[in-house]
């Protein structure tokens, strides 16, 4: 139990579009990242002195405490030994030039634009920088999140300082899921609650649902390798024994990574489209017509049209969970309702986009896509789900599945994009059939 709360106050320094940023020097696991000038209230100052005061002291510039507006308020435990409320103030006027007066702690000062920070900012200043755009007074992190059960969810150790939020359910031959977009792991709700006898782990990815969500260099850090990197390290925290991998949508994607960065962990894949083979197929008039939202969520525009705004997120959600369903399927009211709350906080709709936003464009780099050799093929056993009314990925692109995995089984599924929710049943065996011939291939004589 914390017994106590930290109050910090947070500096923003503003001017031609850049912000001063300090790079922390210490001991712990922030060493040489990026934060904003701050420091802890004293006793008997007010906010607003507090950080003039730690303008002075730490960067040497003078702050009338009048010229201090409040940006933000930030709940937080797990950035420090203690829980702490975080206090953001922009100086709109300041006297000097900010030098770096405590060496000991500060590596050096840089300004950054405030539309190209640098990829490794902590992410509890993060909230106040992302707060001076969107208008949010208030965020909390790092607190358990509870189910309505009361479950608390669990969390990963971090790796490159993200954690993932997880559920775990059941006994049994392991099994790791992972979602798609624009969801979370509750879109295996179905699914495991049909998996009794397996020892099933959801997570949620990078930059989604309760996991960590960092102001980083999507390259480096929400690529299909670095999302894999986090399952990777979750598998071995967890001490999974090769577990089935099952993917959804970029959920696929990252699995296939996986098993390719790491086959001795995964006994075998079942996955879903997106998946290799699909090539320049997606660059066909049709097929561009429904693909419009991947430039699109490449843009700066939807951050500012749709992150922290409930009603935009819902409108954005229900029009991919409605026109990507396949007949007959409708999200559940509470479902989506779900969803708003998550994607709804101030950076987590952006966030969600990291995925889309590294490097190249993601319709290019699958219309590059080339098969490899026939030994190069991924050798770890998959099966494939193929919805028959996915209206992204229409069931003749499977046809190329085999030149990229050695040891496949194809199924088509009466579903649409969603076959999680829409079919979990159809989900579940291909799971438990993966699970019960990697467990009979261990014991066979």
């Amino acid at each position: 139990m914390t017994d106590r709360h930290l109050v910090d106050v947070h500096i923003m320094l503003v001017r031609g579009g850049e912000v001063l940023l300090s790079r922390r020097r210490s001991a712990d696991e922030f060493d040489g990242r990026w934060h904003l000038p701050a420091g802890k209230l004293e006793a008997g100052e007010s906010a607003t002195a507090g950080a003039a005061r730690e303008a002075l002291e730490e960067i040497g510039v003078v702050v009338d405490p009048a010229d201090l507006r409040h940006i933000h308020t930030a709940h937080v435990v797990g950035s420090g030994r203690e829980a702490r409320l975080g206090l953001f103030f922009e100086a709109v006027n300041w006297s000097g030039e900010p030098v770096n007066r405590e060496p000991d702690k500060c590596y050096e000062l840089a300004w950054f634009a405030l539309t190209a920070l640098p990829g490794d900012v902590i992410e509890y200043p993060a909230a106040g920088i992302r707060a001076y755009f969107t208008g949010a007074t208030y965020s909390q992190r790092g607190w358990p999140v509870s189910r309505p059960s009361g479950q608390r969810v669990e969390r990963t150790s971090a790796i490159d300082g993200f954690r993932l939020a997880y559920d775990r359910a059941g006994a049994g031959t392991p099994v790791v899921l992972l979602h798609g977009w624009p969801s979370d792991r509750t879109e295996y709700r179905d699914v495991v609650s049909l998996l009794p006898t397996l020892d099933v782990v959801v997570p949620d990815l990078r930059g989604f649902g309760a996991s960590d969500k960092h102001l980083a260099d999507p390259s480096t850090q929400y690529s299909v390798d670095a999302q894999a990197r986090s399952v990777i390290g979750l598998i071995q925290e967890l001490q999974l024994d090769r577990p089935v991998l099952g993917g959804h949508d970029i959920g696929s994607r990252i699995a296939v990574a996986v098993a390719r960065l790491r086959p001795d962990l995964i006994r075998e894949l079942v996955l879903t489209p997106p998946l290799p083979g699909i090539g320049e197929r997606i660059l066909s008039a049709e097929a561009q017509r429904e693909f419009w939202y991947v430039p699109f969520n490449q843009l700066r525009l939807p951050d500012e049209l749709i992150d922290g705004k409930p009603e935009a997120v819902r409108a954005f959600l229900r029009h991919f969970w409605s026109h990507w369903s396949g007949p007959g399927f409708a999200l559940a009211d509470d479902h989506l309702d779900h969803l708003v709350s998550v994607y709804s906080p101030p950076g987590a709709f952006t966030a969600s986009l990291a995925w889309y936003r590294v490097g190249t464009g993601g319709v290019a780099r699958i219309a590059a896509e080339r098969a490899p050799a026939p030994d190069e093929r991924l050798a770890v056993p998959t099966t494939v789900l193929w919805p028959d009314d996915d209206v992204l990925f229409p069931s003749g692109w499977a046809d190329r599945l085999p030149d990229y995995f050695a040891e496949l089984q194809v199924r088509h599924v009466h579903a649409g994009h969603f076959i999680p929710l829409e079919n979990p049943r159809a989900f579940a065996t291909a799971i438990t059939d993966a699970a019960n011939r990697g467990t009979a291939a261990r014991h066979s004589p």
